[in-house]
Formats: structure tokens, sequence, C-alpha cells
């Protein structure tokens, strides 16, 4: 049944379509929060020191907890400004339908 609605252009109400683009809009806000995560992790580091024989030497290693944090943070803000967008979209569409029944 929800099928037949989807799949024919005018028949679909604003709300399904604004949920459907909404979920389909999550999918590329997550690869690009992971890319700018590992981006991070990949190009920040912090200094251990690791013992070598009777000497402790300073080791730079790819700092995991930063990347990590900057990816959800990224996420969570990408995911905020999407959800404006798209209930700005819904607005703008109701009111034309809203406009487009008046003139019916």
């Amino acid at each position: 049944m929800m099928e037949d609605k989807i799949f024919k252009f005018g028949r679909i109400p604003a709300n399904t379509l604004l949920t459907i683009l909404f979920y389909t809009g999550i999918l590329p806000i997550m690869y690009q929060a992971f890319v700018f995560g590992r981006k991070v992790y990949l190009n920040n580091f912090i200094q251990t020191q690791v013992k070598e024989g009777n000497w402790y030497i300073g080791k730079e290693i790819n700092n995991l907890p930063l990347g990590v944090l900057q990816g959800v943070i990224v996420f969570i803000i990408s995911i905020i400004i999407w959800k404006v967008i798209c209930e700005l979209i819904l607005i703008v569409v109701r009111y034309f339908e809203i406009k487009n029944s008046e003139i019916s």
C-alpha cells in the first residue's frame, strides 16, 4: 500500500516525503563525520613515553579520542542543521499546499 504512494509522483504527503528525505540525508552526513574524525585522528598526535633499554624516549602516536570526539560532535551538529533545513522545507511545502488549496 505504501509502495503505491512512494513510487507515484504527486501522491505522497509532505510529511512522509520529508521524513524519507531526512533519513536518506543521514547516510552522507554519517560518512562525512567519519571522514572528518579520521582526518583529525590521523593529523593530531600525542606524545607518550616508551622505555627502550635503560632510557625513556618520547614517541608520537595518533590521538584516537580526539578523532572520535570530533567525529561525534560534527555528526550531532550536522544532524541538527539537517533537521532545521528539512523543517524549513516542510514549512515552505505546507505554505504552497495551503495557497494551492485556497486557489482551487
